[in-house]
């Protein structure tokens, strides 16, 4: 099992039907970017130092939270959501600053990021950039986040930034081949891409259903992180000492954590 891949750090596949909790627990955060992409469902976002977000997330859209130097944060499916799919996605937009940011978000309807389509494939630039589009998303550190659809019985070359870039491919729906090897991957399948020395991957689909992924990549850092985990949340930071730091800090005054 696989820890991370650098820059990284954690993604999840949550699923949630039927009576949906009109709110989930707030927790705190230093360090990481968290990224909230949904695939079905409309939430909303709080944090300690912006409150509610003045717009909702919907389907097809993004959420992205730098935690920075600290924040308390929650997303929840707004009343008569009956069935949320979100992909949560966190990597290190360089905790190495002696200085870190105050948190801040960003939020960014369906429509409001690039789409590319032809006969065979639909690709959504979710971060960073694909197919002459660049998305709106601004990241302190170069990754590139795209979501694809590929039509049944069609072939295609994904296109990594950089040569050195690392990531993955995670399978949303269906199942496909992906690399000179032909690996299959079916849902909810994850492929880790290495420092290639092409920038070019092949992926088929041979199923008679559309093949669904995501793909995340970007520059390394090559360098330790320390992982916290307390109250809900997750704290990142260059050393166990100044994880630990923020973490008291968080403990004795939660409400203006990071302010």
């Amino acid at each position: 099992e696989v820890e991370h891949v650098d820059p990284f750090i954690f993604l999840d596949d949550g699923l949630i039907e039927g009576e949906l909790p009109e709110s989930f627990a707030k927790h705190p955060h230093t360090g990481l970017t968290a990224v909230t992409y949904l695939l079905e469902g409309t939430a909303h976002a709080w944090d300690n130092q912006h409150g509610n977000t003045p717009d909702l997330n919907r389907a097809g859209g993004v959420y992205c939270i730098n935690s920075g130097r600290g924040v308390v944060h929650g997303e929840a499916p707004i009343a008569g959501v009956r069935k949320l799919r979100t992909l949560q996605l966190w990597f290190n937009p360089n905790i190495y600053k002696d200085l870190l940011p105050q948190a801040h978000y960003q939020l960014f309807q369906p429509d409001e990021l690039p789409v590319y389509q032809d006969e065979k494939m639909w690709a959504k630039v979710i971060i960073g950039k694909g197919f002459n589009l660049t998305s709106p998303v601004q990241t302190s550190w170069p990754i590139q986040y795209q979501h694809f659809k590929l039509a049944p019985g069609k072939e295609h070359q994904l296109e990594i930034n950089d040569k050195d870039w690392q990531g993955f491919i995670y399978t949303v729906k269906g199942k496909g081949h992906f690399g000179t090897n032909n690996v299959l991957a079916k849902a909810q399948d994850l492929l880790i891409l290495g420092a290639e020395p092409s920038i070019t991957l092949s992926v088929k689909n041979e199923c008679e259903d559309t093949l669904e992924f995501v793909i995340a990549a970007g520059q390394p850092h090559h360098k330790p992180f320390v992982k916290l985990l307390g109250h809900g949340g997750a704290l990142i930071a260059a050393s166990e000492e100044q994880a630990r730091a923020s973490m008291k800090q968080y403990e004795a005054d939660p409400e203006h954590f990071g302010q």
